[in-house]
């Protein structure tokens, strides 16, 4: 019979030997990135006691409005980091992101939790952790491949102008800095699952054996978990791509226009 955890104290203290150990080793060898450390710990802190707060406030509410509201604060907060990791500086750039999030992660976390779990998709202890996964390995995959795009618009605007002076439309000359962008978020994707089980643990599957789910059910999760993830992370980032490319070389012209 497997047992619930519980934690005590006691096990909160010991447990925080595990970030003891590495702080001590960076001190041991004078490596100077403390500032760097402390920053991502107390990011890291704040995300997971964002997603547990929605995720709390959601099952006391107990409402399809509350929990869809909770999904949609995650996925705007992680567009906002996205904006920012990706070195977006436009602000307008946040209305595709979001978008892209929205319109591909809540649909496709709702269907994985409806026709693949087979349970109620609008549960939030179901919904909030599948969104909240899903969308940390897209942002994840995807903040450089955006930041690669937008990176394009500074250093392939002369490409961008020349095709289109020789009779490309807009969509024709933009499309080799989508197809860049692509690569660049599928290929992390591909290498974890290359090394899954190896380099890379299949956290989900191990969870779900932890908290009872038997070992065969948990590896048939992770595999079409995993396809969940490829689709959210290819479906954002295209539909984010297409949204944006309205504007691209207006926000190029802009960036210049500052110098």
């Amino acid at each position: 019979m497997i047992e619930t955890i519980h934690l005590s104290f006691g096990n909160l203290i010991i447990g925080a030997l595990f970030f003891i150990i590495p702080l001590y080793a960076l001190y041991a060898f004078k490596v100077e990135i403390w500032g760097r450390t402390l920053k991502a710990l107390a990011t890291m802190a704040v995300a997971l006691t964002l997603g547990a707060l929605l995720t709390v406030l959601a099952a006391r509410a107990d409402h399809i409005g509350v929990t869809l509201l909770c999904a949609l604060v995650l996925l705007a907060a992680t567009a906002w980091y996205m904006r920012i990791k990706a070195r977006i500086r436009q602000a307008n750039y946040i209305v595709p992101i979001m978008l892209g999030l929205t319109l591909t992660i809540l649909p496709l976390s709702l269907i994985f939790v409806y026709l693949v779990l087979g349970m109620n998709p609008l549960a939030p202890h179901l919904l909030l952790p599948i969104v909240a996964i899903t969308t940390g390995a897209v942002a994840e995959s995807n903040v450089k491949a955006m930041g690669a795009y937008y990176d394009g618009l500074h250093h392939h605007a002369q490409l961008y102008y020349y095709l289109t002076a020789n009779g490309a439309t807009h969509r024709e000359a933009t499309n080799y800095l989508a197809r860049r962008s692509m690569k660049r978020s599928l290929i992390p994707l591909l290498q974890r699952m290359g090394i899954m089980g190896m380099g890379t643990a299949p956290v989900m599957m191990w969870a779900m054996t932890m908290s009872g789910t038997d070992i065969m059910s948990a590896l048939v999760i992770q595999l079409l978990f995993t396809g969940l993830l490829i689709s959210a992370a290819t479906g954002q980032l295209a539909l984010t791509l297409v949204l944006a490319r309205r504007y691209a070389f207006d926000a190029y012209d802009k960036i210049n226009a500052r110098g």
